[in-house]
């Protein structure tokens, strides 16, 4: 089965630098461009099934993405962005400049991130993608040949990077722009990345 990861085009507060986190944030006029390119690309490619996060900016992305497919849009709530609490609709320049903050940990040294109050952990947010993974990417190798998936940069990264074999420390080393797509392959119940594409300006 071949998977397509995508990552939701660009959002007002990702041109602003602010956290998104789960925040229900749209993707803008650029985001709707960069999604309308995309679709553009893919129109030929054969999917049979579509999944997104339910946030507004991931299935916005995904309804553009099926312009040119008949394919229903399934939810998944375990892709959603992780999640980061009172420090969502900040800055980066409002949260980066005290090491000692959750977020600068988060994404300066994530090896050393540690939550406050209700933030979601890595851990968690692993464990969500490892699910997905596991019950439904999986079980959908059995029926489908081509699916398409729209989630967010942390999430993805908790696909990829066990994949490629980084550690929580190289986190963020795969760079994933908006709407930049990793094309996967899942066979006998194992992911291998076969493609990578820059994002699209």
């Amino acid at each position: 089965m071949k998977i397509y990861l995508v990552r939701h085009g660009q959002t007002d507060w990702n041109y602003q630098k602010k956290i998104q986190g789960q925040q229900d944030v749209d993707i803008n006029e650029q985001g709707i461009r960069q999604a309308e390119k995309l679709a553009e690309i893919l129109k030929n490619v054969p999917f049979e099934y579509a999944v997104c996060s339910p946030l507004t900016r991931a299935h916005h992305t995904a309804e553009i993405l099926l312009k040119y497919h008949s394919v229903p849009l399934s939810y998944d709530e375990r892709l959603k962005e992780i999640y980061l609490g009172k420090w969502e609709g900040k800055t980066h320049k409002e949260v980066m400049t005290q090491e000692k903050n959750p977020v600068w940990q988060y994404f300066h040294c994530p090896e050393n991130y540690h939550p406050d109050g209700d933030m979601e952990s890595l851990e968690k947010l692993y464990r969500r993608g490892e699910a997905f993974v596991r019950e439904v990417l999986f079980p959908l190798e059995d029926h489908y040949e081509t699916i398409l998936v729209v989630a967010h940069g942390g999430l993805i990264r908790t696909i990829l990077n066990p994949i490629v074999g980084y550690s929580v420390h190289d986190f963020w080393k795969l760079p994933l722009e908006n709407c930049s797509t990793e094309i996967l392959e899942c066979k006998d119940r194992q992911l291998t990345l076969s493609k990578k594409t820059e994002g699209i300006a």
